[in-house]
């Protein structure tokens, strides 16, 4: 029996889009990017891949081009994006719609053509890629030519875009297409050993003592369970289950959130979420449930960036340290303000999981978290008159969108499907209660109650909305209105011109009987608010409303003075949600993400007077005293004195420990410092380059955890550079414990404190 949701959600066909708004704009422009993109060059490398002619098209350029191995991953998205969007423009637009079910369809013939012909070749029928086969060979011999493979990941993505446009423009062909697939992905994996299954779908790019080997499987767990539930074959579960592995959920069912100790890819891993999301649905699991909340809580308090997306850089070294796509240890952001972050995939993917998890619980919370994302990160990606899309959404000081319409990565892909659907999650329903949870200007279809909702707004450039009803007979409904918290106690809710009570950050429960042409009127007002990094309290993130507000300028973004005078000092600008202020570089632009273009923009604004670090303990290195005092040990440690002052280090597999006291009822945090020439600010040229890998642990009364690891290029006669590690609050003392950490088959030095070592927090 599946588990009961409080809360469901409409289908697409449920939703009509507005003519005129930004959001009818966005889609329809998604849309003819879709209409262009030639249906032969998107055939080009599955037909050479199956020796059939390729009517002489140009191939796509890109992650699509013919000797790249992620080549045919764009195809999936392509197919899901134009059955999403002929459903969504059919009563807008029935021309686009018809021609973008039409393409889909003329896809998914070519696509049969070439599984036909790659059967006869295959020792087994059913295979479809634009790969060789002989990739696959390669996995389950585990045998790799670089350290990672995507070979599932492009099935994957094939396999769900042919469930889609089976599902939602009835494609008889696609289904049978996409049962050969799993047909002859169920005859491979059944040969294979639970091990070297295991093997195979191993993510973790850091594990102690073992080079790092990568492989990205995508949703293949959830493509499966999806078709499982389409057709009720039992056999397609017991496939999907095959990408259900074991050390993944005992992570996310236990308390210790491991994201950054096995430095996780995170759009690798988000998908395989969305895979137990979709067991918990189906199944009825409750145990697939408590893992996806576990997962989705950690990256709420530990991991988000101000869009509400995530990725940056993790706390080990090259290789790991590669592209700005993985999981830091909780409460680390630091790192990734000096390199890429932000990948627009994890925030499309993200949403799919608030979306879930509103439905489980109709908590406001999820419904808030899908709006930040969807503002800051999903509104933000495409480019306003070529339709291309970001990769990394960065918080980078000095960043750039980099808008790309042929690059054809992932977030091409996921952007793509995302920009066909952007009504999704502004309603949700159960009997006779609706939800209105996303502020998007479209019209709703409510049949169960035979109820159209007409939203019109402006959001999210202004804080005005209403909703009309139209009903064919007078009926009793609860309208539960989410009331953001961002609007504050000024927030203001009208039904039929009558004010009602709110709270803002839940629902206003509208219980009442409706009659045609009811309608609710709402205006939410925006203010400034601000948010300090927490392990660097000199970057703070400017918001406006729901809105990220970006430094437009070139070069760093610096305040003279501390966070209240920023906030202070900015006036509005000339356009709406825009502010502007003084900065070190000259007059600047604070301006919504979402409107960034072209412009460099910086996610931070760094304050030169940031909130005080007050210490509460501390170890003076080379002070006997202080020393005795802290308990400090070193085992195969040195003491020297130097340019920089005292330092303490230790060689592998030496230790260093000490205690500290506690403040009760604060935010803890360690204050170290390094000599380091490269690899905490990611000099170009030496981001390979460590000659220390080492992890900080913090024992007190309740246990023993791993709050960091840190790797560091230790050169002397460079500045000293300050990190902050998180103790979080404690109770008593605490002992702190600094070993080696071994990295790819090697054993660096650990540690190199100078000076001391602080314990303390925020003001």
């Amino acid at each position: 029996m599946n588990r009961q949701r409080k809360a469901e959600p409409f289908c697409i066909q449920d939703y009509r889009l507005v003519p005129g708004t930004e959001i009818y704009r966005k889609t329809l422009l998604n849309a003819k990017v879709l209409m262009d993109t030639d249906t032969d060059r998107l055939l080009y490398t599955f037909r050479e891949n199956a020796g059939l002619d390729t009517r002489q098209a140009v191939p796509l350029g890109g992650w699509e081009s013919p000797r790249l191995h992620f080549r045919g991953h764009y195809m999936g998205h392509f197919l899901t994006a134009c059955a999403r969007s002929s459903l969504i423009l059919k009563s807008t637009d029935p021309e686009i719609a018809a021609a973008l079910g039409k393409k889909a369809g003329v896809i998914v013939q070519g696509l049969a053509e070439c599984q036909q012909a790659l059967g006869k070749k295959e020792s087994h029928p059913g295979y479809l890629a634009a790969i060789e086969s002989s990739m696959l060979d390669d996995l389950e011999a585990l045998h790799f030519t670089g350290i990672y493979t995507v070979v599932y990941y492009n099935l994957h993505k094939i396999m769900a875009g042919l469930l889609d446009t089976w599902l939602l423009l009835q494609d008889k062909p696609a289904l049978s297409v996409l049962e050969n697939m799993a047909g002859y992905i169920e005859w491979r994996l059944e040969r294979l050993t639970p091990e070297r299954m295991e093997a195979m779908t191993e993510t973790r790019w850091y594990r102690e003592n073992s080079d790092t080997f990568h492989m990205e499987f995508g949703g293949m767990h959830e493509v499966l369970l999806r078709l499982y539930e389409a057709t009720k074959e039992k056999r397609y579960l017991d496939l999907a289950q095959k990408f259900d592995r074991g050390w993944f959920r005992d992570m996310l069912s236990g308390k210790k959130d491991l994201l950054g100790h096995y430095a996780l890819h995170a759009n690798t891993e988000i998908p395989c979420v969305i895979g137990l999301a979709e067991y918990a649905d189906i199944c009825g699991d409750e145990a697939s449930r408590e893992c996806v909340t576990h997962f989705m809580e950690w990256l709420k308090v530990g991991h988000m960036l101000p869009t509400g997306g995530v990725s940056g850089r993790p706390a080990y070294p090259s290789p790991a340290d590669y592209g700005g796509e993985l999981f830091e240890f909780p409460h680390m952001y630091y790192k990734h303000t000096n390199f890429k972050n932000g990948e627009s995939c994890c925030s499309h993917n993200l949403n799919i999981l608030s979306r879930k998890e509103f439905s489980w619980t109709a908590d406001c919370r999820w419904a808030q978290e899908h709006e930040r994302r969807y503002v800051n990160a999903v509104l933000a990606q495409q480019h306003p008159e070529t339709g291309g899309f970001v990769y990394n959404l960065c918080m980078t000081q000095g960043s750039h969108k980099n808008h790309s319409a042929d690059g054809f990565f992932c977030c091409n892909g996921t952007g793509a499907e995302s920009h066909a659907y952007l009504t999704e999650g502004s309603f949700f329903h159960k009997g006779d209660t609706l939800w209105l949870t996303n502020y998007v200007p479209c019209d709703l279809y409510w049949g169960e109650q035979e109820t159209t909702v007409e939203a019109r707004t402006g959001f999210p450039m202004d804080g005005k909305l209403d909703w009309t009803l139209r009903l064919k007979e007078k009926k009793k409904l609860t309208l539960n209105v989410r009331i953001p918290e961002w609007a504050g106690a000024d927030a203001r809710l009208l039904v039929n011109g009558t004010e009602v009570q709110l709270r803002p950050g839940s629902f206003a429960a509208l219980e009442r009987i409706w009659e045609d042409g009811d309608t609710i009127h709402a205006e939410f007002p925006f203010h400034l608010s601000a948010g300090r990094m927490e392990d660097r309290p000199e970057y703070v993130a400017v918001f406006y409303g729901p809105h990220l507000l970006t430094a437009c300028a070139q070069g760093f973004a610096q305040f003279e003075g501390t966070q209240r005078e920023l906030m202070d000092s900015l006036v509005p600008g000339e356009k709406p949600c825009e502010f502007i202020t003084q900065l070190t570089c000259g007059t600047t632009v604070f301006r919504p993400i979402c409107n960034v273009v072209e412009e460099e923009y910086n996610g931070y604004t760094i304050v030169t007077e940031p909130a005080e670090f007050i210490v509460a303990d501390q170890v003076l290195l080379g002070e006997e005293a202080s020393e005795k005092a802290h308990s400090l040990e070193s085992q195969c440690g040195r003491t020297g004195e130097n340019t920089q002052g005292t330092f303490l280090l230790a060689q592998y597999p030496g230790s260093i420990s000490c205690r500290f006291r506690t403040v009760p009822g604060k935010k803890l945090w360690l204050r170290c410092f390094y000599a380091d020439k490269g690899v905490l600010r990611r000099i170009p040229g030496q981001e390979a380059a460590f000659n220390r890998c080492f992890r900080l642990e913090v024992s007190d009364g309740e246990g023993t955890e791993e709050i960091a690891v840190q790797s560091l290029y230790e050169e002397e006669g460079v500045p000293l550079t300050e990190v902050y590690y998180p103790v979080m609050e404690r109770q008593g003392d605490i002992c702190l414990k600094v070993s080696g950490c071994p990295y790819e088959g090697e054993s660096k030095g650990t540690a190199g404190f100078y000076n001391k070592i602080e314990i303390g927090y925020f003001e």
